[in-house]
């Protein structure tokens, strides 16, 4: 049985004619395979595209890094894998330190399931196999001024950090809470 492609779709009903281009399932696949290799491309491309994205970012962010930090990372490398993987939880266009607009930098990434707190796998010198971290946390310490530090509002550990925004899923260092 051929598959008509005419422009017509009731081409082959009001016509002897066989099509001129006809396609059998055969083809259909191959073609079929063809778009999907083009898609595998095309995605691709936007994974490289959005890496850079999030190095970019990443490099930026070295910039405002506090010097409390390089006490607890024994190298710029370990900050840096570490920064990387919580900038990989975020859209590639979103950042936490230095937000385009008013809104939540919401947390795409690994959750703790019950508090729905944004956290990601890290392995420290000192820890026989990676633990889970919270990543507010990790950006209050990175990057919170001395005096900042001091008034925010970090529960104990493995309790959600409290939001002003109210959005457990926001990373968004402006929009933690500061003690009172």
């Amino acid at each position: 049985m051929a598959w008509c492609c005419s422009s017509n779709p009731f081409a082959a009903f009001i016509s002897d004619q066989p099509c001129a281009k006809a396609q059998t399932p055969s083809t259909l696949r191959e073609q079929k395979r063809t778009t999907v290799g083009t898609d595998v491309v095309a995605s691709e491309k936007l994974r490289i595209k959005q890496n850079r994205k999030i190095t970019k970012k990443v490099a930026g962010w070295l910039e405002y890094v506090h010097p409390r930090v390089y006490e607890r990372f024994k190298s710029k490398d370990e900050l840096h894998a570490v920064l990387m993987q919580i900038a990989k939880g975020l859209e590639p266009d979103e950042d936490p330190l230095l937000p385009a607009g008013d809104g939540c930098v919401c947390w795409l990434g690994d959750v703790v399931h019950d508090s729905e707190e944004p956290m990601f796998y890290m392995q420290m010198p000192e820890d026989a196999t990676p633990a889970c971290r919270a990543v507010k946390r990790m950006i209050v310490f990175c990057f919170a001024d001395d005096e900042s530090f001091a008034k925010f509002d970090l529960p104990p550990l493995g309790e959600p950090v409290r939001m002003m925004c109210g959005n457990q899923s926001c990373t968004r260092l402006d929009h933690i809470a500061l003690s009172t």
